[in-house]
C-alpha cells in the first residue's frame, strides 16, 4: 500500500496597483493569475500540480476578495514521499515563475518524512512593477524552508 502525503496552501495574488489611475484594471493581474491556473493539465504523471488542487475566488465577491487574491491549494498524493518532495516544489515554482504574486506557502504533510513548510516572498523589484504600465509575473522570490517536522 502506497503512503500518502497531503498538499496544502495558498498563493496571495497580485492586484494591480496602478490601479488608482484606472480602475477597471484593478483585477486585471489577478484576472491573469485565473487564466493561468484554469489552463493547468487535469493529469499529471508524477508529483501531481493539476488543475483540481486549486479554488479561485469570486473576483466580483469583495466578501472573499476585498483586495488580495488567495487562490488556496491542496490534495492528497500518493508516492510523493521517496524524492518526490522537491519535484513537487520545483514544479509549484514553476508555476509561480507565470503568475502575479507577493507570497506564497505550500505544506506537504507526508507519512514517513514529516511536514515540510515552504514560504516564498516576491522581491520587491517585481512588486512595483505591478504598480507600472508594464507589470512582470513574479519571477524573483525568497524562498525560506522551515525544515521538516517529524512524522506523527
Amino acid at each position: 500500500m502506497a503512503h500518502e502525503s497531503i498538499i496544502f496552501g495558498y498563493i496571495e495574488g497580485a492586484t494591480f496597483v496602478g490601479a488608482a489611475r484606472n480602475t477597471e484594471r484593478y483585477r486585471m493581474l489577478q484576472q491573469r493569475n485565473e487564466k493561468i491556473i484554469l489552463s493547468l493539465p487535469t493529469i499529471d504523471t508524477s508529483a501531481h500540480l493539476t488543475r483540481g488542487m486549486f479554488a479561485l475566488p469570486d473576483l466580483n465577491d469583495r466578501y472573499v476578495t476585498f483586495r488580495s487574491q488567495v487562490i488556496h491549494f491542496g490534495g492528497s498524493d500518493s508516492g510523493i514521499e521517496f524524492g518526490e518532495v522537491p519535484v513537487w516544489i520545483s514544479k509549484f515554482e514553476q508555476l509561480l515563475s507565470t503568475l502575479y504574486w507577493y507570497e506564497a506557502e505550500a505544506h506537504i504533510r507526508t507519512e514517513v518524512f514529516g511536514v515540510h513548510r515552504i514560504s516564498w516572498k516576491a522581491d520587491r523589484a517585481v512588486r512595483e512593477s505591478h504598480a507600472t504600465d508594464d507589470p512582470v509575473p513574479t519571477k524573483n522570490w525568497k524562498r525560506e524552508d522551515f525544515g521538516t517536522k517529524p512524522a506523527g
